[in-house]
């Protein structure tokens, strides 16, 4: 039996118990404390335990099943607790950790949100994510009132920023008597000019299966008076057109998911165009191209990349996409590729420098898209001293029948990553961390006590975080040109 107790004391293996007690007693005494549960340890938490630990009576747990981020997390926080936690199976650990804090802050991909929001609701525990509401989310409101919770959603970048910098501009030409009659916006995450060396002209700064993803989304949007829909077959790459925003990047910008959803979200009723999307430098959907023609970026299930089927590399495996013989040498395999792509080098190229024609053993990770994902990560990570960069443009055309005026109004937003600071320094990690703690110190502090699912859409909401953006540095630029009523 273990002696725990020896005269009154406790035995030196039984000491931590007498901490633990500390901690409760000084939890319970301290009243103004607040607790708060950050799901995930990727890119975008460490600028957001940064900004919420400023905050002396905010408590930080930080969970994942990812130990190197735990670890790492740790290291740089080591007054929080850090705990593994994989959200899907360890469903009593879930239960009691929600139950245990005030706020919740999911910052797990997306396809977890519903189970983490199921136990919110259950638990009577407010939440906080950066990510989309997704017509599954949607179908919980009704339960997520009736809990009388908080879930405060699309808090980050694009959806986050984005909200926050078209309402306030919206809201301010309407209060003026201006009416919108058009509004694009777009956002990218790309890699700062001097590391964009890559085919894709790209690099990860988030989730690589979730960003590789989007890929095959579908988009739907109002372009001069017409509604529009893409399919989501991989079909919205050709829609890319060159956005000459800033003269001296060299961009492309394909439309983003349903933008019409934004009409009666934004009050744009009166518009004859509506789109929002997606950034990134030209050449990148051309490249992209390729793995979609060889079904690399399909979801579905294949047998050959299940764990225990037999080995197979890249190069026997896209030999096998494209029915070629696997003893072909180097030069009559850059042949028979070109021949398969219309000669088109840059396809080649896409193919080669990113280990798809290598020796390399394909990850079995059950679909296309997550093995492909596991290979581009491998070759589209930030380096030592890299750095990323984040372009936000939204261009609003604005009527003043009163002035018989038109107004071309820019709103931009550029960030720069800082190159010394690891990932926790990139631009997409500070943009979506930090509006994110923000948030989250709104809800915990009672400044926001809208129930239900809310959204950064109204004035109490997007006025005060703006302007602590901008005391961290993240500050949009306007711009407007006039011209008479036609």
């Amino acid at each position: 039996k273990a002696v725990i107790t020896s005269n009154g004391e406790l035995t030196p293996n039984f000491k931590y118990i007498e901490d633990l007690r500390a901690k409760r007693t000084a939890s319970i005494s301290t009243s103004s404390e607040r607790k708060v549960l950050v799901l995930g340890a990727g890119y975008v938490v460490p600028p957001l335990i940064e900004y919420l630990t400023r905050d002396s009576n905010l408590r930080l747990t930080v969970v994942s099943n990812v130990q190197d981020e735990l670890a790492s997390i740790s290291q740089n926080f080591p007054k929080i607790q850090a705990r593994n936690l994989n959200v899907l199976e360890d469903t009593k650990l879930l239960n009691r950790l929600v139950s245990e804090h005030d706020l919740v802050i999911s910052l797990i991909p997306w396809k977890f949100h519903p189970t983490v929001i199921a136990e919110c609701i259950k638990q009577k525990r407010n939440l906080l994510t950066a990510s989309y509401c997704t017509p599954v989310l949607k179908d919980l409101e009704s339960s997520i009132q009736q809990a009388g919770i908080t879930a405060f959603m699309e808090m980050g970048l694009d959806p986050g920023i984005d909200h926050l910098l078209t309402k306030e501009c919206i809201d301010e030409v309407t209060e003026k008597g201006g009416r919108v009659v058009s509004y694009r916006s777009f956002t990218g995450g790309l890699p700062a000019p001097e590391n964009s060396n890559n085919p894709l002209r790209y690099k990860f700064s988030w989730s690589p299966e979730a960003a590789m993803s989007t890929v095959m989304n579908g988009a739907k949007y109002l372009e001069n008076g017409e509604i529009k829909e893409i399919p989501a077959d991989g079909s919205l790459m050709k829609m890319a057109s060159a956005m000459d925003i800033f003269p001296g990047f060299n961009l492309e910008g394909y439309p983003n998911r349903d933008s019409t959803r934004y009409i009666d979200l934004y009050g744009l009723q009166g518009c004859h165009t509506v789109i929002r999307g997606t950034l990134r430098y030209g050449g990148y959907t051309n490249a992209v191209s390729v793995l979609l023609q060889l079904g690399l970026l399909h979801s579905k299930a294949e047998q050959i990349l299940q764990p225990g089927s037999p080995k197979i590399t890249w190069r026997e495996l896209i030999c096998q996409k494209l029915s070629l013989d696997e003893k072909l040498n180097v030069e009559q395999m850059e042949r028979a590729i070109l021949n398969k792509f219309d000669n088109d080098k840059t396809k080649y190229e896409c193919l080669h420098d990113l280990g798809f024609l290598s020796d390399d053993p394909v990850a079995q990770a059950g679909t296309p898209l997550a093995s492909t994902s596991i290979q581009l990560s491998k070759v589209l990570t930030y380096g030592p001293n890299e750095r990323d960069l984040i372009i936000m443009a939204h261009e609003l055309i604005i009527d003043w029948p009163a002035k018989k005026q038109r107004e071309l109004r820019k709103v931009s937003l550029v960030a720069y990553g800082q190159a010394d600071q690891g990932k926790a320094g990139l631009a997409m990690s500070r943009t979506v961390g930090i509006p994110a703690a923000i948030a989250a110190k709104m809800i915990v502090n009672g400044e926001v006590t809208d129930k239900g699912i809310v959204l950064p859409l109204k004035p109490h909401i997007y006025k005060p975080i703006l302007e602590r953006l901008k005391q961290e540095g993240i500050q949009a630029q306007e711009s407007s040109t006039f011209t008479r009523l036609p």
